[in-house]
């Protein structure tokens, strides 16, 4: 008798065996479980960062290889990327060359690699805003001596701050008056000042930035003892202490009369304490809610720009 040798379709032939046509269940279930894990330790990281939360404590070391890592991979796309290594043969005085690397960190963002910067569109504001302050400082102060002091509470990579550092560079400021201006950035990763020292350095904004790895609440302190005034202050830290550090900043008269305070965030994560105040306070604050992006994102987020009154 002649066996029938046609298989049906799909049959498994004994040869192969089972675990080859099986071989796609566990990849796929692999795929989803790696999946899985890098969305949720970078949420973890963003709450983490953000709200000074923690998801689950027990993972505290992998969240902050993880963190560290993302830290590198900015520094490596950066520093290998085609338009940064030609521009950072230009003068440090040239803000292109600044820009050269604020774009490769936007391009880096918007190809899906998590970011906690305050991104493109709401740097736009905050170039804005900053730009206006420091030519009406210098249009009404410009003989005199007075510093002009901008503090940013949460430097993460530094992005902020190459912002800042962009629109100093494009005011074209003779160096007696650039020196008046003070930037100092705080925030007390070591990751931070390990990456965004270099990201500076390439930018060619380094010497305008003094960098602290330290607690907000302990650079205020140091301001109220050597009696320095705020002129700029932008908010982009732990969201549960935006309202404390400022509060602190009026009980401690930290802010100088028509001092901008520029608060990230205020959607996403959001920090309604800290939004309700500024809105409500009408007698110590003017303050104007900014539509933007979450940074590379499509989700409304919100910036406060805030006028101090006093």
């Amino acid at each position: 008798m002649v066996k029938d040798k046609t298989k049906a379709a799909g049959a498994v032939s004994p040869e192969r065996g089972l675990g080859s046509s099986l071989f796609s269940l566990p990849l796929l279930s692999c795929v989803a479980l790696v999946s899985a894990a890098c969305f949720f330790f970078s949420t973890h990281i963003w709450t983490a960062y953000h709200m000074g939360l923690c998801i689950i404590p027990v993972v505290s070391p992998l969240d902050l290889g993880l963190h560290f890592s993302l830290h590198l991979k900015a520094l490596d796309f950066v520093l290998h990327h085609p338009n940064v290594v030609a521009k950072s043969q230009l003068p440090e005085t040239d803000p292109a060359r600044a820009g050269a690397v604020i774009d490769a960190i936007d391009e880096l963002g918007h190809s899906g690699t998590f970011m906690m910067n305050v991104g493109d569109v709401k740097g736009e504001i905050l170039d804005e805003v900053l730009e206006r302050k420091l030519r009406e400082f210098f249009r009404e102060k410009g003989d005199g001596e007075e510093e002009f002091l901008l503090v940013e509470f949460g430097t993460y990579i530094g992005y902020g701050t190459l912002r800042i550092g962009r629109v100093l560079r494009r005011l074209n400021l003779p160096e007696d008056q650039l020196w008046r201006v003070s930037v100092v950035s705080i925030d007390p990763s070591s990751a931070t000042r390990a990456v965004a020292s270099v990201l500076w350095e390439t930018a060619g904004v380094r010497s305008l930035i003094d960098y602290r790895m330290a607690f907000s609440g302990d650079v205020l302190a140091e301001l109220k003892e050597k009696h320095r005034k705020i002129d700029f202050l932008f908010i982009d830290h732990l969201k549960h202490l935006y309202l404390p550090d400022l509060e602190f900043c009026l009980e401690n008269d930290l802010l100088k009369s028509g001092a901008v305070v520029v608060g990230d965030n205020l959607i996403w994560p959001g920090a309604p304490d800290f939004k309700k105040f500024v809105v409500d306070r009408t007698d110590l604050f003017e303050t104007e809610i900014r539509e933007g992006k979450v940074e590379y994102l499509s989700w409304t987020d919100h910036v406060g720009v805030s006028v101090f009154k006093k």
